[in-house]
């Protein structure tokens, strides 16, 4: 039974020394990976904000007249694998 317990506080010092080390190299991937993201929503609005609610781009001068047929704004993240939230998100970014 000693050796049970022994072991079990030997196992959690192990943890609690490996975790102090981890937790600043943690922190650091974690900022990282927010900031790629944010960066990530940022651009998906701005690319779907090219996009009007019609179907056609907003991108083109008055002048030019394009009738390629868009996908409105809904269709082009439904296309790209974005939920409506995601959609949603990266709209309310712009």
């Amino acid at each position: 039974m000693a050796d049970s317990a022994s072991a079990s506080r030997d196992m959690e010092k192990f943890w609690s020394q490996r975790g102090a080390k981890l937790h600043p190299w943690s922190v650091g991937l974690m900022r990282m990976a927010t900031r790629i993201r944010a960066r990530a929503v940022r651009r998906a609005g701005e690319l779907l904000q090219q996009l009007d609610g019609r179907g056609g781009d907003q991108s083109k001068t008055a002048g030019d007249h394009s009738f390629a047929i868009q996908p409105t704004q809904r269709q082009a993240a439904s296309d790209a694998g974005m939920s409506e939230r995601q959609r949603g998100l990266a709209m309310g970014l712009r």
